[in-house]
């Protein structure tokens, strides 16, 4: 969703056959930009939609053919458009400032007029397609629509049928009284993007309204949002299924481009479109700038074939603008690349290939090119099976890798979970060096389910001739298919978390931000969840991968685990997607860390892997829509009793997940209950605070090389910030640096100086140094260091950094300790 993470990801049924896409044809459109709020806009910010300006101002060729007009927020009241209990005033504020003279609707008149003098009459009318702003059942005072006297109660079905009419008729009645010659009224759009509960009944009755008076009724539904399979039920003409692969600041990496693939399946499957979407400032951001290329390029014919189908098109407010004036060519390129797409020219994907060579170490059939050929087929693929296999790759050219993925699938009959690491060389006659790894997981395909999962390994190397790609599996007996090897670009090259004493470290920041759902050690004092999350007695994580790592003191012979948690779908809460547990004898190397660069850590003892089927449920009550309030456990079994001292777990999941128990089990008796644990990363905010501290991601080994949003730590309005690093046991420490941002843009600004303290207890800290740094004030966003240098090496546990905060944002990315 672009708005929030989506719920959950569910599999699709089996059931229906490929259909295919929406075409344009049925649609009465082919490309539809989604034109939000802004506070000002006129012909020259619509000339960059309407057509494509060769040198920033000649048009050249017609572009979008189609327009939606929407407000997600700023209504005068304060309500959200999107699911907000706005009131007639908002509605009526919006319709005002979408028919003022000068802006929106006469601009895009003015900018279709002024193309035409150019390039003589657009092939046919441009659409516009206008958002029925969402009419909110507990907005009891809406306003009087229709004359008598009483204010309409949207909890009333009649009533709120009665808002639309009001709304739909004014529309339709201005825009005729405005005499648009190259504008066409299309239809409706319906704002919120989720179908659930009684608003079946008025998106059906707002279907017959629309149909009985000649429009059409357009949703952009978010991935699997509900009711985006039952479409044609609720009366919409097209929708159009938004992927959300390109909104990393919401997904946190987890997205990768396989949801392509996966959301045109379902697309054909369902007979609907497919969104394109950017994120916000790709003009400087060269992920976001690779992830869109991704949504281009996957149009193609060879690859998923959406290129033909009716689509449209998110970029917050300026973004194609941004990007048709941006300074870096190659930004500039791709909104010339925009137009290339609409006229059905294929796109070079990012990452691609071609041309490379891969063998596959101690196979007879060690052949293995068609991994690269760009095609992302299941026909091609490879299946691995074993403890461990390699990929050798002969990169088509000497290039730098930010991160190395792998295109892969599994069976029905079973998931893999393991470890992925990549070695490179420099040059071919150059020693192998370990560049990075992840432990990731691969879930057991289901009927109708994705048929391709990405897994995405940190590299962060300069220049790479070859790449040898290991999987480490936990089970043995699991089968991995490979169908595809990519590189990506646009992350960062110099990975100082690879060698620094606080990769994986626990730490604490002041000032800090109280936690919704808090980890108290409620996890083994004995006291479940009967109730649901409400109760009390859940540690709660947002749409995170958690970590929880027990320590029972001394090795216990391991019978099982068991983990109790909240789930069915009220309030967002879900049972994991999965859950990895580890038995190790001796505590586990960074433990917090799912990935990281160099050499992988050692495996634990036993491993064993456990998806979401596999939950018992203890416990539901229904709540309506569908979901319940439930709760449950998951029984893991080892495949024979294993000794171990330390139980790490690791939990998947991109909703809520509310953990209430574990168990260890030794002989008889709960060897948890009371132990001592630690789980990374810190528990979520119910409304996250702006770039409040997760535990993790400040000694995580990555360093954004621009803004990312869920890759910061940030403080403003004068807040002096301190970060407390515990290393342990003591170290000899040379040096400590502060991985910040600076530059201005979106006001961050670097801090100007901090001051490092060591400590071998945690409570006495002592003044071992001060560094400086100044801002470069260019109106970018960079990636920046403030070295912190001792005069001599010293020993210490604890670090605590202590930042002179900036007229603005300041922001945090890693500490890294030599």
């Amino acid at each position: 969703m672009r708005h929030a993470l989506m719920a959950t990801i569910v599999a699709a049924a089996a059931a229906p056959s490929f259909a295919d896409y929406m075409t344009p044809e049925q649609a009465g459109f082919r490309d539809c930009m989604l034109i939000y709020e802004s506070p000002t806009r006129g012909v020259d910010d619509l000339m960059p939609f309407v057509a494509h300006l060769r040198d920033g101002s000649t048009p050249d060729a017609w572009l979008f053919d189609s327009f939606l007009f929407l407000r997600y927020s700023a209504a005068p009241s304060g309500a959200s458009y999107y699911d907000g209990p706005t009131v007639k005033s908002d509605w009526e504020a919006s319709l005002d400032t979408w028919f003022e003279p000068g802006r929106d609707l006469p601009a895009l008149q003015e900018a279709v007029d002024r193309t035409e003098r150019t390039l003589g009459k657009p092939p046919r009318p441009i659409q516009v397609v206008i958002s029925i702003h969402y009419p909110h059942t507990s907005q009891a005072d809406f306003g009087d629509v229709d004359g008598d006297g009483k204010s309409e109660d949207l909890a009333d079905p009649t009533d709120r049928l009665d808002a639309v009419r009001w709304y739909t008729d004014t529309v339709m009645q201005r825009f005729a009284e405005a005499h648009f010659e190259n504008l066409e009224l299309w239809g409706f759009y319906w704002m919120n993007e989720g179908i659930v509960g009684g608003d079946s009944d008025i998106v059906r009755a707002t279907a017959d309204l629309l149909h009985e008076r000649g429009l059409r009724f357009l949703w952009i539904p978010y991935f699997r949002a509900p009711g985006f399979d039952q479409c044609g039920k609720l009366g919409f003409d097209v929708a159009i299924l938004q992927p959300n692969y390109a909104f990393i600041t919401q997904h946190n990496g987890l997205v990768r481009n396989d949801r392509l693939i996966e959301t045109a399946d379902l697309a054909r499957q369902y007979g609907l479109g497919i969104e394109i979407e950017v994120g916000y400032s790709p003009e400087v951001n060269l992920r976001e700038r690779g992830i869109f290329r991704d949504y281009l390029a996957f149009g193609a014919l060879e690859l998923c074939d959406y290129q033909r189908a009716v689509k449209a098109y998110f970029q917050s407010i300026k973004v194609f603008p941004n990007l048709m004036g941006a300074a870096d060519p190659d930004a500039r390129a791709v909104y010339d690349e925009i137009a290339e797409f609409i006229r059905g020219e294929p796109i070079p994907r990012p990452g691609g290939l071609q041309g490379g060579r891969v063998t596959i170490e101690g196979r007879a059939d060690a052949d293995a090119s068609r991994l690269v050929d760009g095609r992302f087929s299941e026909d091609a693929a490879i299946e691995l099976a074993g403890p461990e296999s390699a990929l050798i790759v002969d990169l088509p050219q000497v290039m730098p890798l930010a991160e190395f993925e792998v295109s892969c699938s599994t069976r029905e009959d079973g998931g893999w979970s393991g470890v992925a690491s990549v070695e490179t060389k420099s040059t071919m006659d150059a020693p192998w060096r370990p560049a990075g790894w992840v432990r990731t997981t691969v879930a057991t395909r289901l009927p109708g389910g994705a048929r391709s999962h990405v897994i995405a390994i940190p590299t962060a190397v300069r220049e790479a001739a070859a790449v040898r790609v290991h999987l480490r599996s936990d089970d043995p007996s699991a089968r991995l298919s490979v169908d595809e090897l990519s590189a990506v670009d646009g992350g960062p090259l110099d990975p100082p978390g690879g060698t620094s004493l606080a990769l994986g470290m626990p730490y604490k920041v002041e000032p800090d931000v109280p936690r919704t759902y808090p980890d108290d050690g409620r996890l083994t004092d004995g006291a479940i969840s009967t109730e649901g999350f409400s109760q009390g007695r859940s540690v709660g994580w947002y749409g995170r991968d958690v970590i929880v790592c027990l320590d029972l003191s001394r090795e216990q012979m391991i019978d099982r685990v068991v983990v109790l948690c909240d789930g069915g779908g009220h309030g967002a809460v879900h049972f994991p997607e999965t859950v990895i547990t580890e038995l190790s004898p001796t505590a586990p190397v960074g433990f917090r860390l799912n990935r990281g660069y160099g050499a992988p850590p050692p495996g634990p003892a036993a491993a064993i892997l456990t998806e979401s089927d596999q939950v018992v449920i203890d416990r539901e009550q229904p709540t309506g829509n569908g979901q319940t309030n439930a709760q449950g456990h998951y029984d893991i079994r080892p495949p024979q009793p294993t000794p171990a001292r330390f139980v790490t777990l690791r939990f998947s999941s991109l909703a809520w997940l509310m953990l209430s128990e574990i168990e260890v089990w030794s002989g008889g008796a709960n060897v948890a209950l009371g132990a001592s644990y630690e789980a990374s990363p810190r528990p979520s905010l119910l409304e996250p605070a702006r770039y409040a501290d997760d535990g993790g991601l400040l000694t995580d080994g990555c360093v954004p090389a621009g803004f990312e949003a869920s890759g910061v730590v940030g403080w403003t309005g004068g807040a002096r910030p301190s970060i407390t690093v515990d290393l342990l046991v003591a170290r000899p420490v040379s040096e400590v640096t502060v991985h910040t941002l600076g530059g201005g843009l979106y006001g961050i600004v670097a801090p100007p100086s901090a001051v490092l303290e060591l400590s071998e207890d945690g409570q006495v800290f002592r003044q071992v140094a001060e560094g400086a740094l100044t801002d470069p004030g260019d109106n970018a966003c960079r990636a920046l260091e403030l070295i912190l240098t001792p005069a001599t090496t010293e020993q210490a546990r604890f670090l605590r950094i202590t930042l002179q905060p900036s007229p603005g944002w300041t922001m945090v990315s890693e500490v890294t300790a030599n």
